[in-house]
C-alpha cells in the first residue's frame, strides 16, 4: 500500500480513483486566496468535465475555434465550427442562450484526447 512521505497528505481527486499526494501548504492559505480560486473555478472547465456532460446529455455545447480545415479533418463530435477570428455578437446572436459553450482551439493531439 501506497504511504506519504512524512509531512505530506493524500487525497483523492473527485474525477477518478488516482492517489494524489499533495505536499507542504509553504504558507496559510487566505481568505481572499480562496475567494480568488473559488470564483474562477466556477468559470473554467477541463476536457473531462466536458466529456461527462457531453455524456450526460446535459445543455452544453463544444465550440470548435479553430479553422474550417481543421475542423473538417476532426472534431468533437456535435461540435460547432466557430473559428475564433470570427466570434463577435453578429456571429452569436443566434445561439441559445440556454446552453453552456465550451469553447476549445487546442491542436489536433487535444481533440483526440476528447473523443
Amino acid at each position: 500500500m501506497h504511504r506519504p512521505a512524512p509531512g505530506f497528505r493524500e487525497t483523492r481527486l473527485a474525477r477518478g480513483p488516482i492517489p494524489v499526494t499533495l505536499g507542504r501548504i509553504a504558507r496559510p492559505v487566505n481568505a481572499d486566496q480562496l475567494h480568488h480560486y473559488r470564483r474562477k473555478l466556477a468559470f473554467e472547465t477541463d476536457s473531462w468535465d466536458l466529456h461527462e456532460a457531453l455524456a450526460r446529455n446535459e445543455p452544453v455545447v463544444a465550440v470548435d475555434g479553430r479553422s474550417a480545415a481543421a475542423y473538417a479533418r476532426e472534431h468533437i463530435p456535435g461540435s460547432l465550427n466557430l473559428p475564433h477570428r470570427e466570434i463577435d455578437a453578429t456571429s452569436t446572436a443566434a445561439l441559445d442562450r440556454s446552453k453552456l459553450y465550451v469553447c476549445y482551439c487546442g491542436g489536433s493531439s487535444r481533440v483526440h484526447n476528447l473523443l
